[in-house]
Protein backbone atom coordinates (compact mmCIF):
# COMPACT_ATOMS: atom_id res chain seq x y z
CA UNK A 1 0.00 0.00 0.00
CA UNK A 2 1.35 3.76 -1.08
CA UNK A 3 2.15 5.95 1.49
CA UNK A 4 1.73 9.68 1.14
CA UNK A 5 5.17 10.11 1.39
CA UNK A 6 5.88 7.42 -1.22
CA UNK A 7 3.57 9.25 -3.89
CA UNK A 8 5.07 12.42 -2.66
CA UNK A 9 8.41 10.83 -3.41
CA UNK A 10 7.30 9.60 -6.83
CA UNK A 11 6.28 12.72 -7.98
CA UNK A 12 9.41 14.32 -6.90
CA UNK A 13 11.27 12.16 -8.78
CA UNK A 14 9.08 12.41 -11.74
CA UNK A 15 9.46 16.21 -11.61
CA UNK A 16 13.49 15.79 -11.09
CA UNK A 17 13.67 13.43 -14.23
CA UNK A 18 11.93 15.89 -16.27
CA UNK A 19 13.76 18.95 -15.49
CA UNK A 20 16.86 16.95 -16.26
CA UNK A 21 15.22 15.42 -19.80
CA UNK A 22 13.77 18.96 -20.67
CA UNK A 23 16.59 20.73 -20.34
CA UNK A 24 17.99 18.53 -23.37
CA UNK A 25 14.93 18.54 -25.42
CA UNK A 26 11.93 20.93 -24.89
CA UNK A 27 9.12 18.90 -26.21
CA UNK A 28 9.52 15.85 -23.74
CA UNK A 29 6.21 16.37 -21.39
CA UNK A 30 6.14 16.03 -18.11
CA UNK A 31 3.48 12.95 -18.86
CA UNK A 32 6.01 11.52 -21.16
CA UNK A 33 8.54 11.18 -18.25
CA UNK A 34 5.77 9.80 -15.97
CA UNK A 35 5.02 7.25 -18.98
CA UNK A 36 8.15 6.16 -18.89
CA UNK A 37 8.73 5.59 -15.78
CA UNK A 38 5.88 3.99 -14.88
CA UNK A 39 6.23 1.40 -17.95
CA UNK A 40 9.66 0.94 -16.81
CA UNK A 41 8.51 0.25 -13.39
CA UNK A 42 6.18 -1.88 -14.61
CA UNK A 43 8.76 -3.99 -16.59
CA UNK A 44 11.04 -3.98 -13.42
CA UNK A 45 7.46 -5.74 -11.96
CA UNK A 46 7.08 -8.32 -14.24
CA UNK A 47 9.12 -11.25 -13.51
CA UNK A 48 7.87 -10.43 -9.60
CA UNK A 49 4.28 -10.49 -10.72
CA UNK A 50 4.93 -13.67 -12.56
CA UNK A 51 6.38 -15.31 -10.05
CA UNK A 52 3.58 -14.39 -7.43
CA UNK A 53 1.28 -15.80 -10.31
CA UNK A 54 2.98 -19.02 -10.63
CA UNK A 55 3.31 -19.66 -6.99
CA UNK A 56 0.07 -18.66 -6.66
CA UNK A 57 -1.10 -20.72 -9.13
CA UNK A 58 0.95 -24.02 -7.77
CA UNK A 59 -1.20 -23.05 -4.22
CA UNK A 60 -4.35 -22.79 -5.75
CA UNK A 61 -3.46 -26.71 -7.95
CA UNK A 62 -2.55 -27.66 -4.28
CA UNK A 63 -6.08 -26.63 -2.54
CA UNK A 64 -7.81 -27.87 -5.30
CA UNK A 65 -6.27 -31.38 -4.91
CA UNK A 66 -6.57 -31.48 -1.62
CA UNK A 67 -10.25 -30.30 -1.38
CA UNK A 68 -10.65 -33.65 -4.52
CA UNK A 69 -9.24 -35.61 -2.06
CA UNK A 70 -11.20 -34.78 0.62
CA UNK A 71 -14.18 -34.99 -1.33
CA UNK A 72 -13.32 -39.01 -2.47
CA UNK A 73 -12.81 -39.60 0.72
CA UNK A 74 -16.16 -38.62 2.03
CA UNK A 75 -17.63 -40.68 -1.39
CA UNK A 76 -15.76 -43.78 -0.42
CA UNK A 77 -17.22 -43.06 3.36
CA UNK A 78 -21.17 -43.29 1.95
CA UNK A 79 -20.45 -45.96 -0.28
CA UNK A 80 -19.40 -47.99 2.80
CA UNK A 81 -22.86 -47.28 4.06
CA UNK A 82 -24.35 -49.03 0.63
CA UNK A 83 -24.86 -52.73 1.20
CA UNK A 84 -26.14 -55.39 -1.32
CA UNK A 85 -29.75 -56.45 -0.01
CA UNK A 86 -28.59 -60.30 -0.10
CA UNK A 87 -24.64 -59.29 1.15
CA UNK A 88 -23.89 -57.91 4.79
CA UNK A 89 -20.81 -56.53 3.49
CA UNK A 90 -21.06 -52.88 1.71
CA UNK A 91 -20.09 -52.23 -1.88
CA UNK A 92 -17.06 -50.67 -1.65
CA UNK A 93 -15.62 -53.33 0.40
CA UNK A 94 -17.21 -56.08 -1.98
CA UNK A 95 -14.96 -54.89 -4.60
CA UNK A 96 -18.11 -53.70 -6.81
CA UNK A 97 -16.57 -50.11 -7.26
CA UNK A 98 -14.09 -49.63 -9.70
CA UNK A 99 -13.57 -46.04 -10.34
CA UNK A 100 -14.34 -43.12 -7.91
CA UNK A 101 -13.42 -39.93 -10.06
CA UNK A 102 -13.74 -36.28 -8.88
CA UNK A 103 -14.47 -34.29 -12.00
CA UNK A 104 -14.28 -30.76 -12.07
CA UNK A 105 -16.67 -28.78 -10.48
CA UNK A 106 -17.32 -31.46 -7.82
CA UNK A 107 -18.82 -34.08 -9.40
CA UNK A 108 -18.46 -37.66 -9.07
CA UNK A 109 -18.24 -40.52 -11.58
CA UNK A 110 -18.66 -43.60 -10.15
CA UNK A 111 -17.72 -47.32 -12.63
CA UNK A 112 -19.66 -50.00 -10.40
CA UNK A 113 -20.62 -53.66 -11.09
CA UNK A 114 -22.90 -56.18 -9.79
CA UNK A 115 -21.71 -59.66 -8.35
CA UNK A 116 -23.82 -61.28 -11.72
CA UNK A 117 -26.19 -59.38 -14.54
CA UNK A 118 -29.13 -61.84 -12.63
CA UNK A 119 -28.61 -59.77 -9.58
CA UNK A 120 -31.90 -58.38 -7.89
CA UNK A 121 -30.31 -55.49 -6.75
CA UNK A 122 -29.40 -54.58 -10.78
CA UNK A 123 -31.94 -52.21 -10.71
CA UNK A 124 -31.84 -50.70 -7.56
CA UNK A 125 -28.16 -50.66 -5.99
CA UNK A 126 -26.89 -47.60 -9.18
CA UNK A 127 -29.96 -45.24 -7.88
CA UNK A 128 -29.10 -45.88 -4.37
CA UNK A 129 -25.58 -45.17 -4.98
CA UNK A 130 -26.34 -41.83 -7.17
CA UNK A 131 -29.43 -40.92 -4.48
CA UNK A 132 -26.59 -41.37 -1.37
CA UNK A 133 -23.61 -39.45 -3.36
CA UNK A 134 -26.11 -36.64 -3.93
CA UNK A 135 -26.54 -36.38 -0.25
CA UNK A 136 -22.95 -35.32 0.24
CA UNK A 137 -22.26 -31.40 1.25
CA UNK A 138 -20.67 -30.24 -1.93
CA UNK A 139 -21.46 -32.58 -4.77
CA UNK A 140 -22.76 -31.28 -7.17
CA UNK A 141 -23.72 -34.16 -9.83
CA UNK A 142 -23.35 -37.62 -9.51
CA UNK A 143 -23.05 -39.86 -12.81
CA UNK A 144 -22.67 -43.82 -11.74
CA UNK A 145 -22.40 -46.30 -14.70
CA UNK A 146 -22.49 -50.15 -14.22
CA UNK A 147 -19.90 -52.38 -16.36
CA UNK A 148 -19.68 -56.11 -16.73
CA UNK A 149 -16.42 -55.68 -17.46
CA UNK A 150 -14.01 -57.10 -15.89
CA UNK A 151 -16.55 -59.69 -14.70
CA UNK A 152 -16.88 -59.44 -10.69
CA UNK A 153 -15.19 -62.38 -8.81
CA UNK A 154 -14.22 -63.19 -4.98
CA UNK A 155 -11.15 -62.22 -5.36
CA UNK A 156 -11.85 -58.32 -5.54
CA UNK A 157 -13.34 -58.18 -2.04
CA UNK A 158 -11.29 -57.01 0.92
CA UNK A 159 -9.78 -59.42 3.56
CA UNK A 160 -11.87 -57.41 5.79
CA UNK A 161 -15.40 -58.69 3.33
CA UNK A 162 -13.51 -61.55 3.41
CA UNK A 163 -13.55 -62.41 6.73
CA UNK A 164 -16.86 -61.19 7.27
CA UNK A 165 -18.21 -63.75 4.65
CA UNK A 166 -16.11 -66.72 6.24
CA UNK A 167 -13.79 -67.16 3.13
CA UNK A 168 -10.55 -66.79 4.91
Amino acid sequence: MLTDADVKEYRQCVDAIHSQVSGKSEHISRSAVESFIQEAMLRALDPIRTALEKNFSKRLDSAVIALEKELKAKVIERLQTIFDPEIPVNIYSMGLIYEVDILPMNNVQIVMTLTAPSCPAAQSLPIEVDQKLREIEGVNDVHVSVTWTPQWNKSMMSEEAQLELGML
